[in-house]
């Protein structure tokens, strides 16, 4: 039997381990938590694809589920930079945060509207826990 180790916070699996329920408990009380565990069978997730799941915390007891991929597209990857151009993203998850060159801006409604006053390229993702990481590089021209 082996536990997954994960974030109750953010449902983010910090890693697998094969160890006593003691040995989990010493993991807990050496300040790593908030960490939670949630036993498995050797043969339910293995190793190397631990980043391609996440506990859903959003349901009562939390569940082990597989990240989705992301269908939310942007309409054009070209915009005119005179601020008044509009690139939109639709379908993002609710709420969700899109990332633009390390800033970060939340979305609330599953659309964002991205427009830019500078040339240049803006890489643009979205890191949501229960999909893959998403990117798009926008060109302003």
């Amino acid at each position: 039997m082996r536990s997954l180790i994960y974030n109750p916070i953010t449902g983010i699996i910090d890693g697998i381990l094969t160890a006593s329920t003691e040995a989990l408990m010493d993991i807990q009380s050496e300040g790593l938590a908030p960490l939670m565990i949630y036993k498995i069978k050797d043969s339910d997730v293995p190793h190397e694809i631990t980043e391609l799941i996440y506990m859903d915390i959003t349901v009562m007891p939390p569940v082990l589920k597989n990240q989705e991929n992301l269908l939310a597209e942007f309409d054009k990857l070209s915009v005119t930079a005179d601020g008044v151009d509009i690139a939109t993203i639709t379908g993002l998850p609710i709420p969700c945060t899109v990332n633009i060159d390390g800033n970060s801006y939340d979305v609330p409604n599953g659309t964002f509207e991205f427009t830019a006053i500078a040339i240049g390229t803006y890489e643009v993702s979205v890191d949501e826990i229960a999909y893959l990481r998403k990117d798009w590089v926008i060109n302003a021209n």
